[in-house]
């Protein structure tokens, strides 16, 4: 089954990811130049994405510079690249075009010299400072340190553009789906991973829609259907649909990061049924009484004990290879383990990343807290959870 993943290596205001093909959409409230610099690494990440329609350069640019980097070479590395991009643009308008008659000849000769003329007289000018000083003799290090105070002033300018500056911006790093959704079960992404910002500071969104026959899932007409939570209940009615999920990162002090999208590889599936574990429910529908307490003990199986040729064809040969997978299996014990309505779970067999992307964003909006205790060695451990 195809997975979506959708793997940011440069902080834009928006990602768009669908299967295996990725598209992407930026959506600029201001141009902004996003400057980051992760504890322990002597690099400093700059991006910016220059729009100008004049000159047809509509790119994303990217640069990795040492700490100890003079600004002025930095600031000559990104003028050389805007250049590079403005030649290759000259350059694609060079090429050969059908065969005109004279008049058409001398009339596109005239329009091309005027455009290449005014275009070849194009300087770019790249600057870094405030509005009164522009930066000179000084290191990378040495202009990350001004982030310590007021930094708003600053200024990246580019072709006459100026970007603001944000410095370490929360943001999306890599954000994945299940590769199985089923219908009245919960669904949280199977992998998100942040930087300067908090799962629990920042927002969400989930949407579903249906595929439009050309397959575009650009074309998708999108309905909001979450509330807002990490995690989303999938209703019957979400079933041939295809589910959007959306985060913008925050920190605990409202900082706002680039919102990133991605959108299932599959639609919607039915759930299997009456599972066994319903039938059991049927004991547990309400929670104990005062002075009573219900403990379940559960062992999950850990992917890594499932995922191999020997568990699929000798430990559990009579199980089909999509109940074996993870991503349909944590559906089911979810589902089962909140249906019990314990007040102590006991847990075993639980993956690292089961734990941290789907138990904690489920059980802690049903007012359960977890602990969790890795084995030596292995992405996996027990897990205690209590009311």
């Amino acid at each position: 089954m195809t997975t979506a993943v959708t793997t940011v290596h440069h902080p834009v205001s928006f990602f768009f990811r669908y299967g295996s093909n990725f598209t992407r959409k930026q959506r600029f409230a201001m141009r902004t130049a996003y400057f980051k610099q992760l504890p322990g690494e002597e690099q400093c990440q700059i991006s910016f994405h220059l729009l100008l329609e004049s000159l047809k350069i509509d790119k994303v640019f990217n640069f990795n510079r040492n700490l100890t980097e003079p600004i002025d070479s930095s600031l000559e590395r990104i003028r050389a690249n805007v250049e590079k991009e403005l030649q290759k643009k000259n350059k694609r308008k060079k090429i050969k075009k059908p065969a005109q008659t004279t008049e058409e000849s001398v009339q596109v000769a005239a329009t091309t010299n005027t455009t290449n003329q005014s275009e070849q007289d194009v300087s770019v000018e790249v600057s870094l400072g405030t509005t009164v000083e522009k930066f000179s003799n000084i290191t990378i290090a040495d202009l990350l340190a001004r982030f310590d105070g007021d930094a708003s002033d600053l200024r990246l300018t580019v072709l006459g553009t100026d970007f603001a500056i944000a410095y370490n911006s929360p943001e999306v790093i890599a954000v994945k789906l299940p590769s199985s959704i089923l219908a009245d079960f919960y669904i949280t992404p199977s992998r998100l991973e942040l930087h300067f910002a908090t799962r629990e500071c920042s927002e969400y969104g989930w949407y579903r829609g249906k595929m439009p026959v050309s397959g575009n899932a650009q074309q998708i007409h999108w309905e909001r259907v979450g509330n807002g939570e990490l995690s989303y209940l999938v209703k019957k009615g979400d079933v041939g649909h295809h589910l959007k999920f959306c985060c913008t990162p925050k920190d605990a002090t409202g900082r706002t990061g680039p919102m990133v999208e991605i959108v299932s590889p599959q639609p919607v599936q039915a759930g299997p049924g009456q599972c066994p574990f319903e039938v059991r429910h049927l004991f547990t529908q309400h929670k104990l009484k005062e002075g009573q307490f219900r403990v379940v003990s559960y062992n999950l199986l850990a992917e890594l004990y499932s995922d191999s040729d020997y568990s699929r064809t000798v430990l559990f040969g009579y199980t089909p290879p999509y109940a074996l997978e993870i991503d349909y299996r944590k559906q089911l014990f979810v589902k089962e383990l909140l249906g019990y309505r314990a007040d102590i779970l006991c847990l075993q067999e639980v993956d690292t990343k089961v734990f941290s992307f789907d138990l904690v964003p489920i059980f802690r909006q049903k007012g359960l807290i977890g602990h969790y205790k890795a084995k030596r060695n292995v992405a996996e451990g027990v897990s205690k959870w209590m009311v």
